[in-house]
């Protein structure tokens, strides 16, 4: 690498060489570290941001005091003393050409505890109702408490063009808007999405276009009153995501439709968080032609995409196709795209989990074209920025923070989180020891799985690795490896259970009463895992077309729940 290049990289923040997850020393390629500098363009040098921990820190010299935005409704100041301020209330505060976060240094809820149970909302259907919605949810959340559970865990419910072919809601249309599939059609029969009776699969696009015309048919019998009070939801940038949400779409979905499908969507996400239990789920990024990157193109790097290095999963690396936000855009207005993501989902969360934690440190990003095992990490200038908005946000809206740090992490993110109070996430099939289950931070977001692993009982009978086989994600020789791998550890599990059973719903039971044993964790148990489900809702690096990735409605509905004496007792 030349030293000009060499020395753009370092400007840049991008990482030349790193140990990837099977311990692998890697070098970033000379082609891709070129093809990463030429998407973030000149390096630009502008004021940082000033993080203040507790409301108090140094500040640089020509910060000489920090008050209250012009237009708040109260108005304070704090003046600076020998390099030092205290007192600055928690919040976002413009100064000096940029901002200064007050944040508390630990972010809300000291401990998680109890149960809550995990399941795709699009997944679930009801005996009464067919149609998932938000008030499928809030039943749902109130079914478990009943139980005595804490609430409901569920995917990214941001909207997803469903209508044009789009289905993963890791990849949505936007961040800061609800998916409209998901508000109820009070007044009009439920819609039952169109599903081959198969193999499960919910036909998105058919029950996107009947949902969509129930929606207009619930706006012509809404009532000039009902219109009104809907618009007490201010939504910035409302009627600019409604007309390219409808541009290009089918005649019948216009931004009028769109418009009042968002403002329903609003109030009953609202009501949802009143009710609480809810736990979100922001992903890391959205579509390459989605909303947000079409309003705001300047916060998002063209010609690359987020990805992860390679790992035990994933040999051959993964490039998900979203395009990557530029590190300093965002933060040179101080951070508001970012905060208003934030907003949008801890303001009706009692728990907001953070996709992809890892790019808290640092982004792996790979060229168009390229391999993924040829991507580039960028890190991040000052993490710490990131972690005061989080915290901020956490407190401000009374909702603990979890991060996914699953796969490659660095040790800086594993501080950090121990640092700000934010919870870790541990899955069983990654805290394998020799002595059986690792002994992990008891303050967790602990669970069997995820939704990209394999359902408990493929996992224990290595049905996975069949499928595996089939998609050509795994040759033959390696699945007989490890298969014999699996048996194994699944021998080692039911020594470690003390379980005498092979039926998997039984070690299953045996292993979530293990995990609830963790008095600070919260334990979160997949619905489809209690009723013994083999097939996952997605298996990662597969297309929509060689499987039916998150399209698969759950084999019992959710009243099943009130025939599991077992789970009422957990």
């Amino acid at each position: 690498m030349q030293d000009a290049d060499r020395k753009a990289a370092e400007d840049h923040g991008l990482v030349l060489e790193y140990r990837d997850a099977l311990g692998e020393r890697r070098r970033s390629p000379v082609a891709s570290v070129r093809a990463v500098l030429e998407a973030l363009g000149p390096r630009e040098t502008v004021p940082e941001p000033l993080v203040l921990w507790d409301g108090a820190g140094a500040v640089p010299a020509h910060v000489a005091s920090v008050s209250s935005d012009p237009a708040a409704e109260t108005q304070w100041v704090r003046e600076a003393r020998d390099g030092e301020i205290e007192g600055v209330p928690f919040g976002v505060h413009p100064v000096a050409g940029t901002v200064c976060i007050s944040a508390p240094r630990r972010a809300y809820g000291e401990g998680l505890g109890g149960w809550s149970l995990f399941a795709p909302l699009y997944a679930l259907h009801e005996r009464t109702s067919s149609s998932p919605s938000f008030g499928m949810l809030g039943r749902l959340v109130q079914r478990v408490r009943a139980m005595r559970g804490r609430g409901v865990s569920t995917l990214p419910l941001l909207a997803v063009a469903h209508e044009r072919g789009d289905v993963s809601p890791y990849a949505p249309f936007s961040r800061l808007f609800w998916n409209e599939l998901f508000v109820d059609l009070e007044g009009v029969p439920a819609l039952v999405p169109p599903v081959d009776s198969a193999s499960r699969e919910i036909d998105l696009p058919a029950w996107s276009r009947a949902h969509w015309r129930a929606l207009a048919e619930v706006r012509g019998r809404t009532t000039p009153e009902a219109h009104t009070s809907l618009e007490q939801y201010v939504v910035p940038d409302l009627d600019r995501y409604a007309s390219q949400r409808a541009s290009g779409g089918p005649t019948w979905l216009s931004p009028e439709l769109v418009r009042f499908a968002q403002l329903r969507a609003r109030a009953q996400m609202a009501g949802l968080g009143a009710e609480g239990g809810l736990q979100l789920d922001l992903p890391i990024g959205v579509a390459a032609d989605s909303f947000d990157v079409a309003r705001w193109p300047a916060l998002f790097l063209q010609g690359l995409s987020v990805g992860a290095p390679p790992d035990p999963l994933f040999a051959s690396g993964q490039s998900w196709g979203l395009p990557p936000m530029h590190p300093e855009r965002d933060r040179q207005m101080g951070y508001a795209y970012l905060r208003r993501c934030l907003a949008h989902h801890a303001e009706h969360a009692d728990v907001l989990r953070f996709d992809h934690a890892a790019g808290l440190e640092r982004t792996f990003v790979v060229p168009d074209g390229a391999d993924a095992r040829e991507g580039v990490y960028i890190a991040q200038r000052r993490p710490e920025e990131l972690y005061a908005l989080l915290t901020l946000a956490s407190h401000e809206h009374r909702c603990a923070i979890v991060g996914e740090d699953l796969g490659t992490v660095p040790l800086a993110l594993t501080e950090a989180m121990r640092t700000h109070g934010l919870f870790r996430s541990f899955v069983t099939y990654f805290e394998w020891t020799e002595d059986g289950l690792s002994d992990a931070d008891a303050a967790a977001f602990v669970s069997v799985g995820t939704h990209d692993l394999p359902m408990f009982a493929a996992w224990m009978n290595a049905d996975d690795l069949l499928e595996w086989v089939r998609l050509g994600l795994l040759d033959d020789e390696d699945a007989e490896r490890q298969r014999a791998d699996r048996r194994e550890q699944v021998a080692r599990l039911c020594a470690l259970l003390d379980v005498a059973s092979n039926a998997p719903i039984e070690v299953h039971r045996a292993l979530v009463t293990r995990l609830g044993a963790r008095p600070h964790a919260r334990l979160v148990v997949a619905f489809e895992d209690l009723l013994g489900e083999s097939v996952p809702q997605n298996v990662p690096g597969t297309s929509p077309h060689a499987r039916p990735n998150w399209r698969l409605r759950t084999r019992e509905p959710v009243e099943s729940l009130d025939r599991d004496a077992w789970l009422a007792k957990l």
